[in-house]
């Protein structure tokens, strides 16, 4: 298994509590959050695009 290169936003104020992101296999997008880093989300890009569009617009604002 090859390893996987994290990558977080240069926005993040701090080493904790930030969304990381990275490639997976085949290309897909890999998602976890620092604070639980065993955690990983593996989505298409497509889908990730449409879940980050949608935070934007704060489709999902009625969630909390």
């Amino acid at each position: 298994m090859s390893k996987i290169w994290w990558q977080k936003s240069s926005y993040s104020a701090s080493a904790t509590d930030c969304l990381e992101i990275a490639t997976g296999a085949e290309g897909s997008a890999l998602v976890r959050e620092s604070d639980d880093p065993d955690v990983i989300v593996n989505a298409s890009h497509k889908n990730l695009q449409s879940l980050i569009l949608g935070v934007k617009l704060r489709k999902f604002d009625h969630l909390r």
